[in-house]
């Protein structure tokens, strides 16, 4: 099975230490993308079409100062307001789960799972949790799971 995956996280550490954890987990690097905003994973989510998105909840972007300033994609982007609170991941997966509720999102938050944005994300339908720092093991095990839950959707068409 060549499994799809996104990786959204506004730290490049973050996204190059998942990015290399996947890598030596199995999945192909033509079947892996990663972003850094909101705006930009939607992009890629359209392109690629993923099967699991490892995404952070806070992605470092601002809401706009205007209603206006919102994104025809329905993200936001810019940080016109330092003080304003960061918005993008939980309205990116809310956006993704709407146009492919196959898609399995995993948190990849410093947030526990006990945080009422986890919690409400999961009621959403976020397939998993995993906390930072990110372990491979943890990466590995989740990855398994989505890619079995796929393999047992297939197979029941």
């Amino acid at each position: 099975m060549r499994t799809k995956v996104l990786l959204v996280d506004d730290s490049p550490p973050v996204r190059l230490s998942l990015e290399h954890m996947l890598l030596r987990h199995g999945i192909i690097k033509e079947c892996l993308r990663s972003a850094g905003t909101a705006t930009e994973a939607w992009t890629m989510f359209e392109e690629l079409q993923p099967d699991v998105v490892f995404m952070d909840i806070d992605l470092g972007e601002r809401a706009p100062p205007q209603p206006g300033m919102a994104l025809a994609a329905g993200v936001f982007s810019g940080r016109d307001d330092p003080g304003a609170p960061a918005v993008g991941g939980e309205a990116l997966a809310k956006r993704m789960l709407a146009k492919n509720p196959r898609v399995k999102i995993v948190l990849c938050t410093g947030l526990g799972p006990d945080d009422p944005r986890v919690r409400k994300m999961i009621v959403w339908g976020a397939f998993d949790v995993i906390t930072k720092p990110l372990r491979s093991t943890r990466v590995a095990e989740v990855l398994q799971l989505a890619e079995q839950e796929e393999f047992q959707l297939d197979r029941t068409r």
